[in-house]
């Protein structure tokens, strides 16, 4: 069983400026900004499909600059994705290293929703415990770069470990971060069949609403 959650053992820990585990991991040593370009390549290297690499691009920078500025090729303001509407969320691992270190530590591998159960147990502490449809995608695919089988939903804690925690994250993935591995993830989640986005609002809902967290 699950250990309950504390705020003694959830003493907040500050961010790399950089809070995305993949943009961290495809940054680490590239000067930056780069051309839009080569953000989406650098992406796909790492393991994002060249759709989801462009989408991000796209969608972020739009959001934090404007039509215009993406039109004549501004790239997305990696130390500002906390505050990106629509797509910046709380909850964050890394401000939890303390908690999802002894939770990690105290099991080989994870389920899929037991993760889910993390972000909802750290929402809690923060807020109102609701979860966002971001949180859920972004939770999946964390789970699919360290390696997490999207046929069973397990992953190894120590390959979690790996890419939430340690700066800078290494991957494990064994398969790209698409809208098909997600779906498969999605399906041993059991959300009903639907288009994508109405399935993670789905699990993001159950989630918030989850009440054996302990």
């Amino acid at each position: 069983m699950d250990q309950p959650c504390s705020k003694a053992a959830n003493a907040l820990t500050e961010c790399p400026s950089i809070i995305c585990p993949f943009m961290r991991m495809v940054f680490n040593d590239t000067p930056y900004p780069v051309s839009q370009g080569q953000f989406v390549d650098m992406c796909v290297d790492r393991g994002l499909s060249r759709a989801r690499a462009t989408k991000v691009m796209r969608i972020v920078t739009v959001r934090q600059k404007g039509w215009v500025a993406f039109m004549l090729g501004a790239v997305p303001t990696l130390e500002r994705l906390d505050k990106v509407r629509g797509i910046s969320h709380g909850g964050l691992w890394c401000r939890h290293k303390a908690y999802m270190r002894d939770w990690l530590s105290k099991r080989t591998r994870a389920h899929i929703s037991s993760l889910l159960r993390t972000r909802r147990r750290i929402s809690l502490l923060e807020h109102d415990g609701v979860i966002a449809s971001a949180v859920v995608e972004e939770t999946i695919a964390s789970f699919i770069a360290a390696g997490g089988d999207c046929v069973s939903g397990y992953v190894k804690t120590a390959c979690l470990e790996k890419f939430i925690i340690d700066d800078p994250p290494e991957t494990s993935m064994t398969q790209t971060i698409d809208d098909a591995s997600v779906e498969k993830v999605l399906d041993v989640l059991q959300a009903p069949p639907g288009p994508i986005a109405g399935r993670l609002g789905y699990i993001a809902a159950e989630y918030s609403a989850e009440v054996n967290i302990v």
